[in-house]
């Protein structure tokens, strides 16, 4: 499930970040497990994986949860309760739900003065900036569930292990400029495939798109919830793995994003900035590191 945050919310979002994340998480987390808890959908606790992204292909702002639900959920009793339905939950109450939870949360954390005014705002403009955010779409995408777990950890970790943009995207870089390639997903071709299209940007600009998407110190990115919950007893566990045995092989598709070790010409470099020698240092884990 993908649930996005209308881009009405940017500027507000920009001054609450760490405020305004939670607010999202907890939106999502307990749109989804309410919504579940009904009887004509589940009447069980899922669990989720929650990761929250903020940048768009051209690294502006466009804020979204990718949660990853499972396919049914656990009774109060520790029983296992399979989904019957192919997509989970319906799409219309549950962001009709989430958006609501946003809202409600939004206008409480105002009025507590607990929230970080644009120059110049005022209470009633979150107020105002909220009524207009009823009438605004908010997107969520319900996928089909996987049947295959190959699939679901590549997912999860390909949109665990990057970030707002991944240096093979970058084309050029001078002392003016950044150009690099994106994904138009409002330009599709006749298979429905994004067609790959380059920008660019001023340097200053491109590094100001960047820094809007750190996340302040500390702050958790991925969040579980449910069966997910870091305190999810051993016991529990143990029942569902006896509940959901694997089947199938599961196949992690490993793409290195840094030059291996043999690729990597071992020959001194110069460092352009203090003249001293440039060694290439690899411990065999992570990004390779050089040091003068």
């Amino acid at each position: 499930m993908i649930l996005t945050l209308p881009h009405v919310f940017n500027e507000l979002w920009s001054h609450n970040y760490k405020l305004f994340a939670r607010i999202l998480f907890r939106s999502a987390r307990e749109a989804i497990t309410q919504l579940a808890a009904d009887a004509r959908y589940l009447g069980a606790e899922p669990g989720i994986v929650a990761a929250l992204h903020t940048w768009g292909q051209q690294l502006g702002l466009h804020v979204h949860l990718h949660c990853l639900v499972t396919a049914g959920g656990v009774r109060a009793g520790g029983e296992w309760v399979a989904s019957r339905r192919k997509w989970f939950l319906p799409a219309t109450p549950l962001v009709q739900l989430f958006a609501g939870k946003v809202i409600y949360a939004l206008r409480g954390v105002a009025r507590r003065g607990e929230l970080r005014l644009p120059q110049g705002w005022t209470v009633k403009d979150v107020e105002r900036l909220c009524d207009r955010a009823k009438a605004e779409r908010w997107n969520l995408d319900v996928r089909e569930r996987y049947e295959d777990p190959t699939h679901v950890l590549n997912y999860l970790g390909r949109y665990l292990n990057g970030g707002p943009i991944n240096e093979s995207r970058l084309l050029s870089v001078s002392e003016d400029e950044v150009e690099f390639s994106y994904k138009d997903y409002r330009d599709t071709n006749a298979a429905g495939i994004a067609k790959r299209k380059t920008r660019t940007m001023p340097r200053g600009e491109f590094v100001r798109r960047l820094m809007q998407h750190v996340p302040p110190k500390g702050f958790h990115m991925v969040r579980g919830y449910g069966i997910y919950a870091s305190q999810v007893s051993d016991e529990l566990r143990g029942k569902l793995r006896e509940a959901l045995p694997l089947s199938a092989e599961i196949r992690i598709v490993l793409r290195p994003r840094w030059p291996q070790p043999e690729a990597i010409d071992p020959k001194p470099q110069e460092c352009p900035t203090c003249g001293s020698e440039i060694h290439f240092v690899y411990y065999g884990r992570g990004a390779p590191e050089f040091a003068a």
